[in-house]
């Protein structure tokens, strides 16, 4: 079977990135995860544990996303425990690897299958999920306390996001905890029967899950632009039609054919990956990788000039942090490429920009459902007015036939409507002005 060489992509493969970035992105259209997975299609071992996970978890009959920024959650779980940081150009400051992000799909689309399913295929226990939902504040100090660094996986996640995200609610000091965690600062807490508590560089990677339905119904408006939600990357896990085609060629059966994930190797090769001594290592990103990242930026910047444009867009800081979030997921390539240098260079962080590429499209796309849904709502109500109306129309029209003497007062009182309405009512029916109701 032929190899791939992944420590280096085909230059035909750099022309596809080169175009997708200045595609203008259509939000009718679900956003695809082929954006960014080097390998959807060639069947053989040597390819990269992203394009596994693609092609493997398609037998669960949904779009793998689920499973795909799980694993990215997972690597950014990993580089926290063991140390790992970078800097950027033109930057003082040390940043974490630290993934935030929130998975939406559709109700009955695999999403816990897909968790349980790469959970057992870790290696060591210690890359699992053993954060719980914090009942109050104190639990999640408390957490804390007893480890810095955690992994907080939370399925049908938009209840408790409102819960912490309403101010009169007894969990919204929760929501300042974490950001405090997500920029790096001590955690304080005081309480009676212990005093003041501190934990000092807190830790934490965040995969939430819920329907898109539930998000909807939940979140607020305000909520998305929020300085915490905006921190939040989303993935919308949609089926383009594409993936569909491939789904029913592939896996046409009610049952879910997973016995290619052994067969695959990705067990093995995530083994192999989370062997890699990353121990401390802190990542730079060289002049070339310096220099695609301000390209592509500039490319997104127009296709997405809607959210990236103006000082007064509402859009704009969850635009601004997704490209910089880029940087995370070019560590992650490279960690996978299994390069032992700290050097993040010019693959690397193509492939972290085409993955916040595909958070836009996500955003872009989730705004354009909401749209659409608030849409059919208004034309519903206004349907129902109208049927409502046209139901009290004739109803009044059936009544005045009976009763020619009837008199205006009795009509507004037995409809029970103002006497506005009345007049309004018996104008539409053509009685207006033939008869004196007094």
């Amino acid at each position: 079977m032929e190899t791939i060489n992944l420590t280096k992509k085909p230059k035909n493969e750099i022309y596809e990135m080169k175009r997708i970035f200045m595609e203008t992105y259509d939000q009718t259209k679900a956003a695809d995860l082929a954006t960014f997975v080097s390998h959807p299609y060639a069947e053989t071992k040597d390819i990269d544990p992203v394009s596994k996970i693609y092609q493997t978890f398609q037998a669960t009959q949904s779009s793998p996303a689920v499973a795909v920024f799980y694993f990215f959650a997972i690597m950014s779980h990993w580089n926290l425990l063991k140390g790992t940081t970078y800097k950027l150009p033109k930057d003082y400051r040390t940043h974490h690897p630290n993934l935030w992000l929130m998975t939406l799909a559709q109700s009955g689309a695999s999403k816990s299958q897909q968790l349980a399913l790469l959970d057992g295929l870790l290696p060591d226990e210690e890359l699992r999920s053993s954060f719980r939902q914090p009942a109050s504040p104190a639990s999640l100090i408390a957490q804390f306390a007893d480890k810095p660094i955690h992994l907080w996986v939370e399925d049908e996640a938009a209840k408790y996001l409102k819960q912490i995200e309403t101010p009169t609610h007894p969990l919204a000091p929760i929501k300042g905890h974490l950001l405090k965690i997500k920029g790096g600062d001590s955690l304080t807490y005081h309480s009676k029967k212990d005093g003041e508590t501190v934990i000092e560089n807190p830790r934490m990677s965040i995969y939430l899950v819920n329907t898109i339905l539930g998000m909807m119904n939940t979140i607020s408006e305000e909520s998305m632009y929020d300085g915490f939600l905006s921190r939040i990357g989303l993935v919308l896990s949609e089926t383009p039609e594409q993936m569909q085609l491939d789904i029913d060629a592939n896996f046409p059966d009610r049952f879910h054919d997973l016995s290619g994930i052994e067969e695959s190797g990705l067990r093995e090769d995530l083994e192999a990956l989370f062997e890699q001594d990353i121990e401390g290592k802190q990542y730079e990103l060289d002049e070339g990788a310096r220099k695609t990242f301000e390209s592509a930026a500039r490319r997104m910047d127009r296709t997405f000039a809607w959210m990236a444009k103006g000082q007064d867009n509402i859009y704009k800081p969850f635009y601004d942090r997704t490209l910089m979030e880029a940087n995370k997921y070019a560590i992650f390539h490279h960690q996978m490429m299994k390069k032992e240098s700290t050097t993040i260079d010019a693959f690397d962080i193509e492939y972290g920009m085409l993955v916040a590429r595909y958070h836009l499209c996500s955003f872009a796309r989730y705004l354009q459902l909401r749209d659409s849904r608030r849409e059919r709502k208004v034309i519903e109500v206004a349907k129902r007015v109208e049927a409502k109306e046209e139901g009290l129309n004739k109803r009044v029209k059936t009544y005045v036939e009976a009763n020619p003497q009837a008199k205006l007062r009795e009509i507004y009182k037995k409809f029970n409507i103002t006497k506005a309405k009345a007049l309004e009512v018996l104008e539409e029916i053509g009685y207006g002005k033939a008869f004196k109701w007094y």
